[in-house]
């Protein structure tokens, strides 16, 4: 009974002077601006995230986070409705298409036009919209988890790590759309798909060209960092967010190479 006495005591002691370690830090934080997180983000992120802990600047980094998918966007539409139209034209003009929709070519060009009119705003709204869609339902997904794992955090804050994390997603589409105005190749890509040759029916090929380089940088990022503002041990955070990401990256995979084996089985081409 004594022992048991004391070791509670022990581990209340414990519990109290972390605390008090933690207080202490917290207060020798200071407070550090936008810019000067974006710069660290990247050379000293832990001094970003230990900041976030004490104040943290969502709607900042939204705003920031779409200025940047426009000025990303607007030098790259022309190629990416290129792509679009070349993909569509692919398609409505392939012998096989043709033949099991009963269809002329000059319906299958009135078709294209129409898809085409359809498709245009989608391809400006959804390289804006689209990633900060996926971004705030990562911070739920990650939120979630990491209250499962007890973690200490807010929802502001989690989310904040995932938008300044997403900065080098950032880096990585000005890198990749360098590459797309250079080749005039709206595939251009980042990824391990590289060290291979292109096969959207294989699994495999699919699942490396899901993994780019960048978005290993910044998931690996994002994970120190809740770690960080939700006081959780690094290694259970890497293994939690990795094992996310990896399997939506893997589900990702397995959807295309469904996709484009059902497409090439059909009409005998890929997109």
């Amino acid at each position: 009974m004594k022992l048991f006495i004391h070791n509670k005591k022990r581990v209340l002691r414990r519990i109290i002077v972390e605390q008090l370690n933690i207080i202490v830090n917290e207060s020798e934080i200071k407070e550090m601006g936008f810019i000067k997180r974006l710069i660290n983000i990247i050379f000293e992120p832990r001094q970003v995230f230990d900041s976030i802990k004490v104040k943290s600047s969502v709607w900042v980094q939204v705003i920031f986070v779409i200025v940047c998918l426009v000025l990303l966007i607007i030098p790259k539409a022309p190629l990416a409705e290129q792509y679009s139209r070349q993909s569509i034209e692919k398609l409505y003009h392939s012998e096989k298409f043709l033949k099991t929709q009963q269809m002329s070519q000059d319906g299958a060009n009135a078709l294209i036009e129409s898809q085409m009119k359809i498709s245009k705003p989608f391809i400006f709204l959804g390289a804006i919209f689209g990633p900060l869609i996926l971004l705030l339902i990562s911070a739920g997904v990650f939120h979630g988890i990491f209250k499962l794992l007890r973690g200490g955090g807010s929802f502001s804050q989690t989310f904040s790590v995932v938008l300044y994390s997403y900065f080098i997603n950032i880096i990585g589409e000005g890198v990749r759309t360098i590459n797309v105005l250079l080749s005039g190749n709206y595939e251009a890509t980042n990824s391990l798909g590289l060290l291979m040759s292109s096969d959207k029916t294989n699994f495999l090929f699919n699942f490396l060209n899901s993994l780019d380089v960048f978005a290993i940088w910044s998931i690996s990022i994002t994970a120190f960092g809740l770690s960080i503002v939700h006081n959780v041990l690094k290694k259970k955070s890497y293994v939690w967010v990795l094992s996310i990401w990896g399997g939506a990256m893997v589900l990702y995979a397995v959807y295309i190479t469904i996709q484009m084996s059902a497409l090439y089985k059909q009409y005998g081409i890929t997109l």
